[in-house]
């Protein structure tokens, strides 16, 4: 890959040609004002996109090149870089192509050739402008649903408290991973792992402890256990905008008819949850990675490698009036009445630091309070 970069802080725009020379002088006409990698093929131009860091702004590419055309290299690019924008440079006489590609959302834009710079310059422009601008809103989106589902769960963590202890276990595992491995859309595998356990609340109470402890089920409970992924995608489908959430969700359950392809995210959350289990049943971390490995396929691996390097957090026992938001709860803890209030693996939110302080001062808890503290 051959790269221009421009001074400051400028946009990526990825130029793809068969012909060295036109890329050349795209490179030199349009270096100053942008951040421009450039391609001889469609081929080489899916390759960086695949190994780029950060998403392209724009994608421009001629449209007659040898082997795969312009059209059809920029709608496989929408699979790698579904949030770029896209311009096709063509000649008059292949006019009708471009505006086919348009009307299938293949490109966002076409140009006829020849195209002076300036041209070049203000497309360009316009297109930077509007991914900023999607961009920002897709930001506003991924944290109005991240802070809307965490208000959910910490609602819920009270009402069904063993749940949404399985939720924060589940839910550091599934950011590291994503965190690690460079998932696409890493925001919708995080709010996935809350929302995925919705439908574990109609499960019976007896249940719902021998699922999340681990315990050896019978046939029939395994089956209602089964239906809880589609109770929670029943829960969520009418809530627009959680398409890709709950194709992941669906995928990690092996539902079909929730997409034609299965989200990378959907592996990270079936392992997070599968691991969880294991380690509930009284496996450590190391057992439980070696325990997924042997039967794990071939996407999942990676997912598994991250685990197995990861360093176990230290235990801390801490009275009540210490606990601070950002940590997690060790171990079970129950009122001095025997009342399950917090499960193992809960994250340590301010609710629930109020809430402890409640039971605390009518006297029903006496006891410290274990809490994991991350190594470094």
């Amino acid at each position: 890959m051959k790269s221009a970069v421009a001074d400051g802080d400028s946009a990526a725009v990825l130029c793809v040609d068969d012909e060295l020379s036109v890329l050349a002088g795209l490179s030199r006409q349009l270096r100053r004002r942008f951040s421009i990698s450039i391609a001889s093929s469609g081929t080489e131009a899916l390759d960086i996109l695949e190994r780029a860091d950060e998403p392209f702004a724009v994608i421009v590419s001629d449209m007659m090149m040898p082997g795969m055309n312009g059209a059809e290299f920029l709608r496989r690019s929408r699979e790698i870089s579904p949030e770029s924008i896209r311009v096709l440079l063509t000649g008059h006489s292949h006019a009708d192509l471009a505006a086919q590609a348009v009307n299938e959302g293949a490109i966002s834009r076409y140009l006829t050739k020849p195209c002076s710079t300036d041209a070049m310059v203000e497309v360009l422009g316009e297109c930077i402008d509007t991914y900023r601008r999607f961009a920002a809103e897709r930001d506003v989106l991924e944290q109005t649903l991240l802070g809307a589902v965490n208000a959910l769960a910490q609602v819920l963590a009270i009402a069904a408290p063993s749940v949404f202890a399985r939720v924060g276990r589940v839910s550091r595992t599934v950011s590291r991973l994503v965190a690690e491995l460079g998932v696409p859309d890493g925001w919708a595998v995080e709010v996935a792992v809350p929302l995925s356990q919705l439908g574990a609340v109609t499960l019976p109470e007896e249940l719902l402890q021998r699922w999340v402890t681990g315990t050896k089920l019978t046939r029939n409970e395994a089956e209602i256990v089964a239906r809880v992924p589609t109770t929670s995608l029943a829960i969520i489908e009418p809530i627009p905008r959680l398409e890709p959430v709950a194709a992941i969700i669906a995928g990690a359950a092996g539902l079909s008819g929730w997409g034609h392809t299965v989200h990378p995210g959907s592996r990270i959350l079936r392992v997070a949850l599968e691991l969880d289990v294991l380690e509930c049943g009284g496996l450590s971390q190391a057992a439980a990675v070696a325990a997924l490995r042997r039967q794990a396929s071939g996407e999942q691996f990676e997912a598994l490698d991250v685990l197995a390097d990861h360093r176990p957090a230290r235990i801390e026992e801490l009275p009540l009036g210490e606990l601070r938001v950002g940590m997690t709860v060790a171990s079970d803890l129950f009122s001095d009445g025997g009342l399950f209030l917090v499960g193992r693996g809960t994250p340590v939110t301010a609710t629930l630091i109020a809430r402890l302080g409640n039971f605390c001062t009518i006297g029903s808890i006496t006891s410290n309070v274990w809490v994991q503290v991350e190594s470094t």
